[in-house]
């Protein structure tokens, strides 16, 4: 492999530089991009890469995987290098973080499929896959649904690190967005967007943010209604942690600033919808203590609580 690989280095300038650069500090990014245009055949600037991958010590290969998407997608060479770099634990996870979201970048239809494959495959990194898809919805969709629907529907995966922003995509362009629908649904009522859940609180503002951007969609109906008989459910229980649940959420739709949001104030005092958000105001402080702002909030709706409280 040295050899074939000093044979290769010899025969062009700039792969000379590049495999320097590599067995040292790694390669720089004018080099990198350089040999976007070598002047070199395909096959051998692949044969370069993939060896030199292999070639180059652990500490020097972030800088050419960071290019390689680059490569894959403008002279389709690059692939055996990056599948190497990907599967061989040569990357951290913020690297990996990092490639990702260069794959995001590109535009060739081939380069596209390619890295779907490893990102739902090989990567799994929900946050990364969620912004390629945002750019390349409608060939995944096309071409690639069921390895698509594969990932996004793997047992137990919630609507954290921006799956509920992917499913939120992935309904609003496939055919039959049903067995995404009945996820969701399962999140609802499996008190993923209620408290107890991890981020719960993070995940209900943006659930319902997503209803209210598609609130003219009909496509969107039966998630909605979902939504309030569940709220409607926890408001109405007689037991005090059923509706105390049903209360966060209310909170949650005002933070959010929910068009229904109005069809569940009625089920609640005015006093109790105070003291929980007073509570939570609290909450926030207390965990970001230099913040004025925060503290001020809580202090006043601390305040009106002690007010409301002294003329009952």
């Amino acid at each position: 492999m040295d050899d074939r690989l000093d044979e290769l280095s010899r025969s062009n300038a700039l792969l000379g530089v590049a495999l320097g650069e590599l067995r040292t500090t790694g390669i720089s990014n004018a080099t990198a991009d350089a040999l976007l245009d070598v002047e070199v055949a395909d096959a051998e600037l692949a044969e370069f890469l993939d060896l030199a991958a292999r070639d180059a010590p652990q500490t020097s290969v972030f800088g050419l995987a960071l290019s390689l998407p680059e490569y894959i997608d403008r002279r389709r060479v690059g692939h055996d290098a990056l599948d190497y770099l990907l599967t061989e634990g040569n990357l951290d996870k913020g690297q990996l973080d990092f490639v990702s979201a260069r794959m995001s970048g590109v535009t060739s239809p081939d380069a596209v499929l390619w890295c779907h494959r490893r990102l739902t495959t090989v990567i799994k990194v929900d946050n990364s896959y969620y912004h390629f898809l945002k750019r390349h919805i409608a060939i995944v969709a096309d071409q690639c649904r069921d390895e698509m629907t594969a990932y996004l529907l793997y047992p137990n995966r919630g609507p954290e690190s921006a799956n509920i922003d992917s499913f939120d995509l992935v309904v609003r362009a496939v055919g039959n967005p049903g067995p995404f629908f009945v996820r969701w649904r399962e999140w609802i009522w499996n008190g993923l967007f209620s408290p107890g859940g991890p981020e719960w609180a993070i995940h209900a503002r943006v659930h319902y943010k997503i209803l209210n951007q598609r609130w003219h969609e009909p496509l969107f109906d039966d998630l909605r209604q979902t939504t309030h008989d569940y709220v409607l459910a926890h408001l109405g229980s007689l037991r005090p942690e059923q509706r105390a649940v049903g209360i966060c959420h209310l909170a949650r739709m005002i933070d959010a600033r929910y068009f229904g949001v109005a069809e569940f104030i009625q089920h609640v005092p005015a006093s109790e919808l105070l003291l929980h958000e007073a509570m939570s105001a609290a909450a926030a402080a207390n965990a970001a203590p230099a913040d004025k702002a925060l503290k001020a909030r809580a202090d006043e709706l601390q305040y009106e609580v002690a007010l409301q409280t002294q003329t009952r």
